[in-house]
């Protein structure tokens, strides 16, 4: 239902007219009554002709509650002019980012190595998404690149209380963070170890690109990994070894379809593939772009209302005519 009415709760207005209507037929059922009595064949008329224009109202009162709850029905395409591009960093802030097998810890380094990117890709809107066991939008998207900067300076695992990872909430959190209505190119840029505890980072990387969202994975990491202690409880230790999961990152790349990449954050040159892929998504000429937006059919239940409220008064005017005639 909210899918094809803006305020589909007025819908329930309708329901108005069923005791309405079983009241109306009590009370014209005996006042047909008492003027077949008085009238012949004049009460059989009234009941008809009444009775019509009760549909009438009905009708109208249907069509302008229906109007009022802002239909959508169909599509159309609409074109736009696509220039620029947008970028929101999402940043796995688990404690498994918090391990040192990169100098200074992962996290420090994705900090970084994000801050790079930002001040190369100069003043494009930018946010930032924290992933842990939630995503949260922590910068909405602005053009000033200082309040992005700040965060990536205090980034931290204590920016969440939420438990465990979930990338996959992260992406989807950016996804939604992006507005509905932009002429912009959209990008994402995780930076992660792929050490989720929930949900699936593979499955939201096919959802960023089935809406046509690039998506750049930052593996943060190295294959040999470190341990930790997995338990934040700090009187008890359950230390594991955490490591890059390099394939499960490259699959995730690639269920984005072509605006995927994953790169490997210690690999030379790998800041400016990131780049290269973003300002490709708004460099050149402008381009047209077409959507499919749903159509409001707000005007022609208006009309309808309109229409059957003038029938139901011409119906009244029908009675009035035959009344003198009796």
């Amino acid at each position: 239902m909210k899918q094809f009415f803006d305020r589909p709760q007025l819908l329930l207005l309708i329901a108005a007219l069923a005791p309405a209507l079983l009241f109306f037929r009590f009370r014209q059922a005996r006042l047909c009554a008492a003027l077949e009595g008085l009238s012949r064949g004049g009460g059989a008329f009234l009941a008809r002709t009444v009775w019509r224009r009760a549909l009438f109202f009905s009708a109208a009162w249907a069509c302008l509650v229906i109007a009022l709850s802002g239909p959508r029905i169909g599509t159309r395409l609409e074109g736009e002019r696509q220039e620029g591009v947008s970028v929101l960093y999402v940043f796995d802030i688990s404690r498994s980012m918090t391990v040192e097998d990169v100098p200074p810890n992962r996290l420090s380094f994705a900090a970084g190595y994000a801050g790079l990117l930002s001040s190369r890709l100069g003043p494009v809107p930018s946010g930032v998404v924290l992933a842990k066991g939630n995503g949260i939008l922590a910068v909405p998207l602005t053009t000033d690149s200082l309040s992005v900067q700040d965060l990536f300076d205090s980034l931290s695992p204590a920016l969440s209380t939420s438990p465990g990872s979930s990338l996959s909430l992260g992406i989807r959190a950016a996804l939604d963070s992006f507005p509905e209505k932009t002429a912009s190119a959209r990008a994402i840029v995780l930076f992660t170890d792929g050490d989720e505890t929930s949900g699936s980072v593979v499955e939201a990387a096919r959802e960023a690109g089935e809406r046509g969202v690039s998506l750049s994975i930052v593996g943060v990491g190295t294959p040999q990994g470190a341990p930790i202690d997995a338990d934040p409880d700090p009187e008890r230790t359950e230390i594991r070894q955490t490591s890059l999961r390099e394939s499960l990152l490259r699959s995730a790349a690639e269920a984005a379809g072509p605006a995927g990449l994953y790169v490997n954050a210690l690999d030379s040159g790998s800041a400016v593939r990131v780049i290269e892929l973003i300002k490709s998504l708004g460099s050149g000429t402008s381009e047209l772009r077409y959507r499919e937006e749903p159509v409001s059919r707000i005007p022609e239940f208006a009309f309808a209302s309109g229409v059957f409220l003038s029938l139901a008064l011409v119906s009244g005017g029908l009675v009035r005519r035959r009344e003198r005639l009796w």
